[in-house]
């Protein structure tokens, strides 16, 4: 699987309701905070 990612000058805005943004915001830190518990948890042990 091979993706080629644009230069972030050449994004384009995605249009998005404001209830889909903060959705994908919460996912977002749920999953960075999750994936911090991860990597702590295995640092301490």
């Amino acid at each position: 699987m091979e993706t080629k990612l644009k230069p972030l000058r050449k994004w384009e805005k995605l249009q998005m309701t404001a209830s889909e943004r903060r959705k994908i915001m919460c996912s977002v830190t749920f999953h960075v905070i999750a994936i911090t518990c991860v990597v702590w948890s295995l640092y301490v042990l």
